[in-house]
């Protein structure tokens, strides 16, 4: 919980064009971002900027948890997870 609020306080705009990357109230380890892609194979997980486009990679912390739950929920329809990519 401690590092979700850390990460909430340090990493909510781009890092590219400095614009608000939004919330969600889907991913309990990563409450930034509306749109998320992720490599599994790779451990890597990013925030898309809907203002730019460019992809902020996410701070190691809650990482790992957060590709878990994406991976898990990529074949779900619906509104489960924010809009993501999935990276292969």
């Amino acid at each position: 919980m401690r590092s979700s609020l850390l990460l909430c306080i340090v990493y909510h705009t781009c890092l590219y064009c400095t614009k608000d990357l939004g919330g969600n109230q889907i991913l309990e380890t990563l409450p930034i971002g509306r749109r998320v892609a992720f490599d599994a194979a790779q451990g890597r997980l990013w925030v898309v900027c809907r203002s730019c486009e460019k992809w902020n990679l996410v701070p190691f912390d809650t990482r790992l948890e957060t590709i878990e739950v994406c991976a898990e929920s990529h074949e779900l329809p619906g509104p489960y997870c924010p809009r993501r990519v999935k990276v292969e």
